[in-house]
Order: structure tokens, then C-alpha cells, then sequence
């Protein structure tokens, strides 16, 4: 009976033991779905998307601001007429001839086109058509004449 009494007491303080580990379990286990519930909450508080969006608006905001400051800075306006006076007269120079040759080249179209007119019509014809050109046109007219009488 002895041995009887003795397993089960073992028995008995083993089944206690198991009681006691499954209790200590099982508050941990809450313990621990209370701190992940802590942290899904925390993490719900700051959504890192809106903090990545905050922050891409802030790095724009601040790059606008930069350029503004330069673009409005006194060393860049300098820079800017600098270039502007450097290029002007070239270009200028370049559509000045460009444009001589074409007025050049119609005013020869017109003077041909006014000699083939009678001489009652000329100026009538470059009096109507040709008013803006009519002393171009009346000279080289002079000048055509006096050279094909002698």
C-alpha cells in the first residue's frame, strides 16, 4: 500500500505541476495577444504609406522653394541678361540678312512686274500695289530708264 500511496502522490504532484505550467501558459499567452494588440494599434497610428506621402510632399515643397529663391536670386537675373545681350545680336544679324535677301528678292519680283506694265499703268500699279516700296521702286525705275536712252 505504501508503493500505491507513493505513485500516487507522484502522480498527484505531477498533475499539479501540469496544472500549475498550463496556468502560467496560459496567462503569458494573454499577456503576449494583449501586446500584439498594443502593436497593431500602434502601427494603425502612424500608416507609413501617409508618412512616405508627408514626406515626398515636404522633399517638393522644398525643391520649389529652392528653385524660386534661385530663379529670383540677383546673380542669376545678371546671368540671364548677360546671355540675352550675348545672343541678341546675333540673331538679330541673322534675320536682318535674312530678311534683306527676301525684301531684296521682291523687290526685283516687283520692279520685273511694274516694267511689264505700260508706262500709263506703272504708277497707278505701284501706287496702289506697292505703296510702302514706291520710292524703291520709282528709283530703280529712273535708273533703268536713263541707262536704256543712252
Amino acid at each position: 500500500m505504501e508503493n500505491i500511496d507513493i505513485n500516487g502522490w507522484i502522480t498527484i504532484i505531477a498533475v499539479l505541476a501540469y496544472i500549475a505550467v498550463f496556468i502560467i501558459q496560459n496567462s503569458q499567452i494573454k499577456k503576449q495577444t494583449e501586446i500584439v494588440k498594443t502593436m497593431e494599434s500602434f502601427m494603425n497610428i502612424f500608416k507609413v504609406d501617409e508618412v512616405l506621402k508627408y514626406n515626398d510632399m515636404r522633399d517638393e515643397r522644398i525643391k520649389e522653394q529652392a528653385s524660386k529663391i534661385i530663379l529670383k536670386s540677383e546673380q542669376v537675373e545678371k546671368i540671364k541678361k548677360e546671355v540675352f545681350k550675348q545672343s541678341e545680336k546675333p540673331i538679330k544679324d541673322f534675320y536682318n540678312n535674312l530678311i534683306t535677301e527676301r525684301n531684296n528678292e521682291l523687290i526685283n519680283v516687283s520692279f520685273i512686274t511694274t516694267m511689264n506694265q505700260s508706262k500709263e499703268l506703272r504708277n497707278k500699279f505701284v501706287e496702289e500695289y506697292l505703296p510702302l516700296n514706291k520710292d524703291i521702286i520709282n528709283a530703280m525705275i529712273d535708273s533703268f530708264e536713263k541707262n536704256n536712252e543712252s
